[in-house]
């Protein structure tokens, strides 16, 4: 939420955001829904959980609120919603898609559930060279982290250096129209180790694309 703030009120300065149609993707409980509503949006929120796709539409029942969920998987290349959005959020999902394959195809479901004059704001971990790796896990010359999972060490993020992200990006369909690192803040994905400062943890980079 600092980060849409920040975004509005830098380049939104003064727009009636009453009827703009908000999706939020990888959307969990669908926290973002209580801020879309509170300035008069649309909201539909995506996620690959069943659990957490039926838990928001409890909630969201109980709030009495209009907000839709769907349960999807944005690695489909077939994923289509039949509608565009004016603005959609990633709620912390692109460095969760440790296959470049599935990134590519991410993509392209934006851009096609984007409107002409849409924007899609994300905030992604990046890689960092103090970075901390703890018992338990892996870090591989990909920039993918491992988990040691049932004996078995499984890739649960894509942590690429802030250069491949923007590679990345400029080999998308989209175009960067902002694009931030800030060293100041970190992510703290290693559940057993909740006290790590900052300087340990991979950092975090905040942007914005909108159609070519």
């Amino acid at each position: 939420i600092d980060f849409i703030d920040k975004y509005l009120e830098q380049f939104c300065v003064g727009k009636n955001l009453t009827g703009v149609k908000w999706l939020e993707v990888g959307c969990g409980l669908g926290s973002l829904s209580h801020y879309v509503n509170k300035h008069g949006g649309t909201y539909t929120g995506l996620d690959f959980s069943n659990l957490a796709i039926s838990q928001a539409k409890m909630i969201s029942e109980l709030k009495q609120d209009e907000s839709t969920f769907i349960l999807a998987d944005v690695s489909d290349p077939s994923l289509d919603l039949n509608q565009k959005f004016d603005i959609i959020i990633d709620s912390h999902l692109l460095h969760c898609l440790t296959s470049n394959q599935d990134r590519s195809v991410y993509y392209e479901f934006i851009k096609k559930h984007l409107k002409a004059d849409g924007v899609f704001l994300v905030e992604t971990m990046c890689f960092d060279k103090n970075m901390n790796i703890p018992i338990g896990y892996e870090f591989c010359e990909n920039y993918i982290l491992k988990k040691e999972i049932k004996e078995s060490y499984l890739p649960i993020r894509l942590i690429k250096t802030p250069k491949a992200i923007e590679e990345e990006l400029q080999n998308s369909p989209l175009k960067i129209k902002t694009f931030f690192y800030h060293n100041e803040l970190g992510f703290n994905i290693y559940e057993d180790f909740p006290n790590l400062e900052v300087e340990s943890l991979p950092r975090t980079i905040r942007f914005s694309l909108e159609l070519a």
